[in-house]
């Protein structure tokens, strides 16, 4: 199990299992609670290594309820960019430049989150993202 903490008692998470040198996925990536995380446990066969820079916090939350699990070792246990890099070379073979990256995001941000629970609006589509730097452009359609 992949566990980022999420706060608020949730996590960012996949489920797999190792066999053979590969990975099968059994759980899409997502944002789940401590609650549901510990209904996979209890639904998989042999205790559960957990990784990720929430897995203390998973690992003491579903054995305090009778989940098996383990931590992955130390310096295995930490996600790192290195290690994003290496999988995504050896998924698909090639290099890519850090335009070609796109990040999958599970959830609102907690600003997002904030403003549409006042009402707000939540960010356009219709325009990129602004990039960091000097020469921000603002969404076509702010103050509309």
């Amino acid at each position: 199990m992949c566990a980022m903490d999420a706060r608020r008692q949730q996590i960012y998470n996949a489920v797999f299992r190792a066999r053979g040198g590969a990975l099968e996925r059994l759980r899409p990536d997502r944002a789940v609670s401590l609650e549901e995380a510990a209904a996979d446990v209890g639904e998989m066969d042999g205790p559960m290594t957990i990784v990720g820079d929430g897995a203390g916090l998973c690992f003491d939350f579903l054995t305090a309820r009778g989940g098996e699990c383990r931590l992955a070792p130390v310096h295995l246990r930490q996600q790192s960019a290195v290690g994003v890099a290496m999988a995504a070379w050896r998924r698909r073979g090639e290099n890519l430049s850090a335009q070609e990256l796109t990040p999958v995001y599970l959830r609102l941000s907690q600003a997002e989150r904030e403003r549409l629970a006042k009402g707000g609006r939540r960010g356009c589509r219709a325009s990129p993202p602004p990039r960091p730097g000097p020469s921000r452009r603002r969404c076509r359609c702010a103050g509309r």
